[in-house]
């Protein structure tokens, strides 16, 4: 079993820990080095091909939204609380990189490139267009770990949309 570490120090940083041993778990041999990412017991875990979802929030304008690439449908879905705050545009330009690149990501991921659905053009971006909190609310961090809650239990999203439970995730 290989070990793995995290870091996000920059890498001059990361190798003088090395050389002082602070990062050294068990014996130099069986640890491996990875900047920037997040490991484990990797070899038994599934690669993000393996999985239906890959989910991320970003921030535009002090507003968070959720990101979801389907890796199955190959699109990517932008939950939204409050479309009318961040304008279409900037949300265009903030996921036109990921949108693009990460058909040619998917090879270091692992996603099985011989699929009829995969498509290597650029994923398509859907984004929600409901309402769901009030103007100028703070809860727009709650909505996104909501809805990427449903996500990953595989709820139905409408519970995010039925008045009642907005009644209760506003309080």
């Amino acid at each position: 079993m290989k070990k793995g570490i995290v870091s996000t120090t920059r890498k001059k940083d990361f190798s003088k820990q090395l050389e002082e041993n602070t990062w050294i778990l068990e014996d130099k041999k069986n640890l491996q080095y990875y900047f920037n990412t997040a490991v484990g017991d990797f070899e038994e875990k599934p690669g993000w091909g393996d999985v239906n979802y890959v989910i991320g929030c970003i921030n535009i304008k002090e507003h968070w939204l959720a990101i979801a690439a389907d890796m199955r449908k190959c699109k990517i879905y932008v939950f939204d609380s409050m479309p009318n705050y961040v304008e279409q545009k900037l949300v265009d330009q903030a996921l036109q990189m990921p949108a693009r690149c990460i058909a040619s990501l998917a090879i270091a991921i692992g996603v099985n490139l011989h699929l009829e659905r995969f498509k290597y053009n650029p994923w398509p971006v859907r984004r929600s267009k409901t309402t769901l909190q009030k103007e100028c609310s703070l809860d727009c961090g709650i909505f996104c770990s909501k809805f990427i809650e449903c996500l990953v239990i595989e709820t139905d999203h409408g519970c995010l949309t039925v008045q009642n439970n907005i009644e209760t995730l506003d309080e």
